[in-house]
């Protein structure tokens, strides 16, 4: 079977593997707070949106004009990007270039700087990560590791450093993702099995918890998810169905015990690898891949709707993280033959370069 995950093609007969020779074209890293960020090499792709600005919310927009960035990563793709509010910073690590990278980056909220850090996870991209504000810290786990062995250990950032948790009795899930519950308070990870027929979800509060849920999504890749503070929600949509690898364009939430299955009248349209983060007034989505197109669309999950909102410039198309920060929502972005990332800031209802 050939599965391509976030732009990659993989074949799986007990795991998901690389094809050797991936592919030339980097796809982007864009972490969502209102600062995005996408590394790597851009794909072409179609050209910014246009339309009328609609604004989410004048709460989500940063108080200060955009700034240069400095010193900005290399270029990279699938690392793992999380706003932590303890420390005012929006925490980088790893992701895929030449080879899996194991850094650190620190954005700030004007420029990047890399961390010089006592102990950090081994080299990886596609790692979980999500910010738990119950212990002031990041938690990152799994991914896939150099020698393209998926990983299954934990880690925490407190802002200095990373310190490696005990992660016994814990699950063996490939390409996960995470989100924290601030109604549960714990970490909500959920992930592929090994034989590509279910999903898992599990809980961390310091230690491990395989949840039950009555209902589950589908097997998926490549899906977003992000806390909804509107609907107080765990939310998640999109991703790659493994088995036939069409395109999904579904919307879930967890509310602490079991997923649901919304129905929204109108939405994104199918894909893989968007982005999604927190802010004020409900989940903000960006790009992703579907067959033929790199999208650069933004959309607004209000608690019960999706609502498209039109810019007039937006990052350059490819997969991307983003992630709530100091200014709202970063977003990182590398074009064709860029060799560092690019900046952007959703500031004022538009996409705004650092």
């Amino acid at each position: 079977m050939l599965l391509t995950v976030r732009g990659q093609a993989y074949v799986a007969p007990d795991r998901v593997a690389r094809i050797a020779g991936w592919r030339r074209s980097i796809a982007c890293l864009v972490v969502i707070g209102l600062l995005v960020t996408a590394c790597g090499q851009a794909v072409a792709g179609p050209g910014p949106a246009s339309g009328t600005r609609n604004s989410p919310s004048a709460s989500t927009q940063p108080s200060s004009p955009p700034v240069a960035n400095c010193s900005p990563p290399p270029a990279r793709a699938f690392g793992s990007l999380v706003y932590d509010s303890s420390h005012k910073q929006v925490v980088l690590f790893g992701g895929l270039g030449n080879e899996e990278f194991s850094d650190t980056w620190i954005w700030n909220g004007t420029c990047w700087s890399q961390a010089t850090t006592a102990a950090a996870p081994s080299p990886r991209s596609y790692a979980a990560s999500a910010f738990n504000p119950a212990t002031g810290s990041v938690f990152l786990y799994g991914g896939r590791g150099a020698t393209n062995a998926f990983l299954f250990d934990a880690w925490t950032w407190d802002g200095s450093t990373w310190n490696q948790v005990n992660t016994a009795g814990g699950p063996n899930l490939v390409l996960p993702v995470a989100a924290f519950d601030p109604l549960t308070n714990n970490v909500v990870v959920l992930g592929l099995t090994a034989d590509y027929k279910s999903v898992q979800t599990w809980t961390w509060d310091g230690s491990w918890q395989q949840r039950q849920p009555q209902t589950s999504p589908t097997p998926r890749v490549s899906t977003a998810t992000a806390y909804d503070p509107v609907s107080r929600r765990v939310l998640l949509f999109g991703g790659r169905n493994p088995a036939d690898l069409s395109y999904l364009g579904d919307t879930w939430f967890w509310d602490g015990s079991n997923w649901s299955v919304l129905n929204p009248n109108s939405g994104p349209s199918t894909r893989q690898d968007a982005s999604m983060a927190s802010v004020p007034n409900g989940v903000l989505l960006y790009g992703g891949v579907q067959p033929g197109l790199r999208n650069t669309d933004t959309w607004l999950w209000n608690g019960t709707s999706w609502q498209q909102v039109i810019t007039q410039h937006s990052p350059p198309p490819n997969a991307t993280a983003v992630s709530t920060s100091p200014g709202g929502v970063l977003a990182v972005v590398a074009p064709i033959g860029s060799t560092t990332c690019q900046t952007f800031e959703f500031y004022q209802g538009d996409w705004v370069q650092r």
